[in-house]
């Protein structure tokens, strides 16, 4: 339990996050204020998204909102 009384279960340190790099992006604003392009190294969320698979390579579309951190 953290100080102001959350309580956080056991397995939130073993949820594992996936970096992975920018192919493309669609045109929302909401995506704007990330300021990201092709090419760039995320953090996304392990769960979530759909996989999919394109000339043989595998590619994960995430929600913006699944975008934890963008690596510089």
């Amino acid at each position: 339990m953290t100080a102001s009384g959350i309580v956080l279960p056991d397995t939130v340190d073993r949820e594992k996050k996936i970096e992975a790099e920018v192919v493309a992006l669609g045109d929302g604003k909401r995506l704007a204020k990330y300021n990201l392009k092709p090419g760039d190294r995320v953090i996304i969320e392990k769960w979530g998204g759909e996989e999919v698979e394109l000339e043989k390579v595998e590619h994960k579309i995430v929600d913006y909102e699944k975008i934890l951190a963008v690596i510089e």
